[in-house]
């Protein structure tokens, strides 16, 4: 007999086995079932819940045997603790490290062992969920996976037994100071919720308009003000909901997203926002990707640029001269799925006052700053910092500053991620051979500019040339050493000037007439007197698209001109042609909002009659037969979500696909709206590209109707397949992945096993009489079928949870067979409606 090791942590174990208070307690029939379920399912005389103490294993909860105890030397469970997964002994005679162990050479006579270790969420191993037989045998897969599963409802039950004995500790003094503060906690929360929406309403408009202008014929120099324009009104929409931030983190609600982003689209909205501050100040703001940095990964763009804007304003704000610089670089690691991935390390530096020692220790803690005249000198709540520590480690990263006080601080942080296979980025496509063996000249006395246009030259294929001054550029010219095909000069050179300097050039007939660029930081404008001077004017910081584009577009104008007429002139999209005659409702309380969104649908073709207020919206819907409605989710009188269910409980009623238009943009929010019997859904700002991709989603499903169904389907039956399939969840997906079918193909291939699994879970909570278990299986079952659309399933998920949330499992019990019939229905449209489209599928299988 062989006798385990201890493990290495087994002092810490120990003291966290003992905080549970279990050890030596009466039996609890939670332990005892889950024990029973075990034998049951696994068909074994014997299982127990083994709890390893130092020198002996107790059992909580035991069937088919007698003992309360052993020695922790002869018990298997002390080899299982640590294992990872389940640790299976299929014969004991044959394993030197039992064949001699008194429990297997005498009562009870072990032949056959399986235990799973209890691991606590902070990885200590309490014990095991083990069962026993006297014969040789092995597990099947699904023993396996249930036995894995009710291991972690032992925890579970562990956690919970502490929590209500920690409850039951506290004083009605403790209780009710508790329930002031919950109190206080939501009201809070409420206000910071309806000041959001308050604000957002302005910012829709300002959004929605410049997107408009952004469609409309603009020179470059109205393009680039408005693009900064609209960029920044979205980084601040999306920054509105940091006002709630700290007070979700620290109430443990904040949620990262995964969903595929680009890290250059990240950085250039980010310095975007800070780009008329830094001008303002004359900084040289600057960024620079590394090569080794991945198109995408799957992160939160959010909360990437979130930390990016806070820490780029600190640095523009705590900088007088000099520069602010981003830099990005990646390298590989392992995921906690074990996976491999991207570590995304980004660095933001600057020239500024710096940070005294001292004051570093506590940088990122809360309500924190330097020192306190900071606060009089910059202002500020000292939380930025706080927020950007606490984000980096959600989404897996971390955050460190390096300073010299006077001299400028570096703060980096990072993020991980799992690599996205995105589309090249557009502004390269097919052009790059039109730029190859381009000779370009770049003229800045800033050494990191000049470091960056020189990346970017050389992986276009061009040939960069970089020079510090204008002098010198000159002095090369002159002596015949320079020449060059297009010269990019600075606006601001000590000693002589880009303009200066671009007169220089035209006087000198070697290189008068090659193409010269204006690099100007933004809000200095073209020098009228001096147009002539440049065929184009690009504004700081550099962006590649821009910087690839203009090139483009002065190496060969005439192309360019010609396309961008082209564009213009544009006729609407094709795809909606068969929707001339399609009646549309606009349920929108706010002025603003209702130009922005009729003025959007009608680029896209469509006229929309316009109501304010949800009986509004009710009334017109019941005098008229409206095919598709964007209700707004927030009216006076009657709200979008009550006016929906009217209409939906309204059967002598035409019934319209109807699209629910909202400033909010959580998953909650989504679920809501699908309960209360909308179709779609659109978060505010009204953009084209959305409003596009509902009208592509409804104009497919009443094909399909039309052709199963005959010329004479009504949109009630799109309710009704709806209610089984949501398409616009599957163009969403889409779209997030880069409008690439392989891509969506696979996210639901890895997708939907995850479904099967939280099936049978509810199946095991509900023989297992575990109502929280079954509670959390069908909340994660509801929200992971409204992300791939399975629209039926997610509406009988969501009334199990409603049921298991007041403590009742009989709708698990009795609707286990319709959620198994559900899931085979959903299956089945999911690769019809794939198939339709030709998106490659291949795990759309019959449900279990």
């Amino acid at each position: 007999m062989i006798a385990a090791e201890k493990p290495d942590n087994e002092e810490a174990r120990l003291s966290a086995l003992r905080r549970y208070g279990v050890l030596d307690t009466p039996a609890e029939a939670a332990f005892d079932e889950l024990a029973e379920l075990a034998s049951q399912i696994c068909e074994t005389p014997i299982a127990l819940v083994s709890l390893v103490d130092a020198e002996r294993q107790w059992f909580k909860a035991r069937v088919g045997l007698d003992a309360t105890e052993t020695h922790r030397d002869l018990a298997f469970c002390s080899h299982a603790i640590l294992e990872e997964g389940v640790f299976e002994i299929p014969d004991a005679h044959n394993d030197e490290r039992f064949a001699d162990n008194p429990l297997v050479t005498d009562a009870p006579h072990i032949r056959f062992y399986a235990g799973v270790p209890l691991i606590t969420a902070d990885g200590h191993r309490l014990g095991t969920l083990c069962v026993i037989d006297r014969a040789v045998r092995r597990l099947t897969p699904l023993q396996t996976q249930t036995l894995l599963v009710l291991g972690r409802q032992v925890i579970t039950q562990l956690e919970l037994r502490a929590t209500v004995s920690q409850l039951a500790s506290l004083s009605d003094a403790e209780r009710a100071a508790r329930q002031r503060a919950e109190l206080a906690s939501a009201a809070k929360s409420e206000f910071l919720a309806n000041m959001s929406h308050e604000i957002r309403t302005p910012m829709n408009a300002i959004i929605g308009m410049t997107g408009l202008l952004l469609d409309t014929n603009l020179d470059a120099v109205q393009r680039g003000f408005t693009e900064v324009v609209r960029g920044s009104g979205e980084s601040l929409l999306a920054l509105i909901n940091d006002i709630l931030d700290f007070s979700k983190i620290e109430a443990g609600e904040l949620q990262i997203e995964r969903a595929p982003m680009r890290i250059s689209d990240c950085v250039e909205n980010s310095v975007d926002v800070l780009s008329v501050a830094a001008a303002q100040k004359n900084l040289e703001l600057t960024f620079r990707i590394d090569p080794s940095v991945p198109d995408g990964i799957y992160g939160d763009a959010t909360r990437v640029q979130q930390v990016l804007v806070n820490l780029l304003t600190n640095a523009v704000k705590f900088t007088a001269a000099g520069e602010v610089a981003i830099d990005v670089r990646a390298e590989r690691c392992a995921l906690p799925t074990g996976d491999e991935g991207h570590r995304i390390l980004f660095s933001v530096s600057d020239t500024g006052i710096g940070i005294k020692p001292e004051a570093i220790a506590g940088i990122f803690d809360a309500f924190s700053q330097a020192e306190r005249s900071t606060t009089r000198r910059f202002g500020g709540t000292g939380l930025g910092l706080t927020i950007c520590r606490r984000l980096s480690e959600a989404m897996g990263g971390s955050v460190s500053v390096e300073s010299q006080h006077g001299r400028g601080s570096t703060f980096r942080f990072s993020i991980v991620g799992a690599e996205a296979n995105l589309p090249k980025a557009e502004y390269l496509d097919g052009h790059l051979d039109a730029l190859g063996g381009l000779r370009v000249v770049a003229v800045d006395d800033n050494q990191t500019n000049r470091e960056i246009i020189e990346h970017h030259l050389r992986s276009w294929g061009m040939t960069p040339i970089v020079i510090d001054s204008a002098a010198e550029a000159l002095r090369r010219i002159d002596s015949g050493e320079l020449r060059f095909d297009c010269a990019l000069l600075d606006m601001n050179m000590p000693g002589m000037n880009g303009i200066e300097l671009a007169t220089a050039l035209s006087a000198r007939p070697r290189v008068a007439a090659a193409p010269r660029i204006m690099l100007t930081s933004l809000g200095q404008g073209e020098q009228q007197p001096h147009l002539k001077l440049f065929s184009a004017f690009l504004t700081k910081p550099i962006k590649p698209s821009r910087l690839f584009n203009t090139l483009v577009s002065v190496s060969k104008p005439e192309k360019t001109q010609a396309e961008a007429s082209k564009a213009d002139s544009s006729p609407p999209p094709a795809e909606f042609a068969e929707l001339g005659h399609t009646r549309i409702l606009l349920a929108e309380d706010n002025l603003n909002n209702q130009k922005v969104a009729c003025l959007s649908l009608e680029r896209l073709g469509f006229r929309a009659d316009v109501v304010s207020t949800g009986l509004e919206a009710v009334d017109a819907v019941r005098r008229s037969a409206y095919d598709i409605v964007l209700m707004d989710m927030h009216m006076p009188e009657l709200d979008g979500l009550d006016a929906t269910r009217r209409i939906r409980g309204d059967s002598s009623s035409h019934q319209p696909y109807i699209i629910a238009v909202t400033a909010n943009a959580t998953i909650a929010d989504r679920e809501a709206c699908i309960e209360a019997g909308m179709n779609a859904y659109i978060s505010k700002p009204y953009r084209l590209r959305d409003l596009r991709r509902v009208l592509v989603a409804y104009n497919r499903l009443r094909a399909e109707l039309e052709e199963s169904r005959g010329a004479e389907a009504t949109a009630a039956g799109a309710v009704d397949l709806a209610r089984l399939l949501d398409p616009s969840a599957l163009e969403e997906l889409l779209e997030l992945l880069g409008d690439d079918p392989a891509e969506l193909g696979g996210f639901i291939d890895q997708f939907l096993p995850g479904i099967s699994e939280l099936l049978d879970e509810l199946r095991i909570a509900a023989q297992a009489g575990d109502v929280a278990a079954a509670h959390r299986a069908a909340h994660t079952l509801k929200s992971n079928c409204a992300t791939l659309g399975a629209a039926e399933l997610r509406s009988l998920a969501a009334a199990i949870e409603e049921s298991t949330a007041e403590g009742s499992l009989a709708p698990v019990t009795s609707q286990i067979q319709t959620l198994a019939a559900a899931h085979q229905r959903y299956l089945a449209a999911l690769r019809e409606h794939c198939e339709a489209r030709g998106w490659p599928l291949a795990g759309a299988e019959p449900a279990r």
